[in-house]
């Protein structure tokens, strides 16, 4: 499945995010891959992984016809057993605040526990 969300995304809450991901339902991941719009960079990150393996690299610059703000990131997961509204609330948490990084208080754990039980009542 996948998630994606339109602004720029916090590079150290994204990180933070997607390594917590990785480290509590890696084995359900079997592979993602992605590419990401990250707040004051010009280029779009490129991201893969799978299980407990994650890399991000330089992608091609972003069109100039495109603002910033209108920028989209979008995972696409291939997974057992893990909710894609949980995902996207994940995601969403690491939207960059209007001053930049930093400016937003994140904990990438904070959404799993309720987010992931609620998100399985949901798919069930």
């Amino acid at each position: 499945g996948c998630v994606c969300t339109r602004g720029e995304l916090d590079f150290g809450q994204f990180n933070e995010w997607m390594l917590a991901v990785l480290q509590d339902f890696g084995g359900q991941i079997l592979r993602f891959k992605g590419v990401c719009a990250m707040k004051g960079r010009d280029h779009a990150m490129v991201v893969q992984g799978m299980h407990m393996v994650f890399d991000g690299r330089q992608g091609s610059p972003w069109p100039s016809s495109t603002p910033p703000g209108e920028r989209e990131s979008r995972l696409v997961f291939i997974a057992r057993g893990l909710s894609l509204d949980f995902l996207q609330l994940g995601l969403n948490a690491c939207l960059a605040g209007p001053g930049g990084s930093g400016t937003r208080v994140f904990d990438p754990r904070a959404t799993f526990p309720g987010a992931q039980k609620d998100a399985e009542k949901k798919d069930a």
